[in-house]
């Protein structure tokens, strides 16, 4: 889980979600969150240290930690940081959570090119996490669907195998995105 992008950065107050926005999700009791946020303030560890299902990675020395956390997730939900990136090339399913008006690369649908295992979820009016958290609460919610998600990656596989590249790109992306993003209940 990482909330806030890199304070320096010119557009991290529009890329960045409130931890105050995340309560609805930390109430998920059959999945543990591990918090990968850098700069973690005083005041927030506090309040994560009382959820039981929240762990806080202590502050990581470099990418090359950072990979092997993100590696040993069943998923990552992130804003738009390096994480993200990071996730997306380890091909693991990863939820960023975008502003309303969000950086070129992310295109405009709920997938993107870039990382075929990202799911994108997008504020519907600016700095509207509240939305979005909701939407993706309700997602958690809910069982993934394995049986369905499967049939897709084998349709993928298939589609690949006749030379169908991008048929199979559409198939696997969408098993990615629908598929439960925390099945065994770890989520970074």
């Amino acid at each position: 889980m990482v909330w806030r992008t890199n304070s320096s950065h010119p557009t991290a107050p529009q890329r960045s979600c409130g931890l105050g926005h995340l309560h609805r999700l930390f109430q998920a009791p059959h999945i543990h969150f591990w918090v990968l946020q850098a700069e973690l303030q005083p005041w927030e560890r506090e309040l994560l240290a009382t959820y039981p299902n929240v762990t806080v990675v202590e502050p990581l020395p470099d990418f090359g930690e950072t990979a092997a956390w993100v590696a040993a997730l069943d998923g990552v939900i992130t804003v738009d940081t390096a994480i993200a990136h990071l996730a997306g090339a380890l091909a693991k399913p990863v939820w960023i959570l975008l502003p309303q008006v969000a950086d070129w690369r992310w295109g405009h649908d709920e997938t993107t090119v870039w990382h075929p295992t990202a799911r994108l979820w997008r504020q519907p009016a600016p700095g509207d996490w509240d939305s979005v958290i909701a939407r993706l609460a309700l997602t958690l919610a809910v069982p993934g669907q394995p049986e369905r998600a499967q049939r897709f990656w084998q349709a993928g596989a298939e589609r690949y195998q006749q030379g169908d590249i991008l048929g199979a790109a559409r198939a696997w992306r969408w098993a990615a995105a629908h598929e439960a993003i925390a099945p065994c209940g770890n989520c970074g």
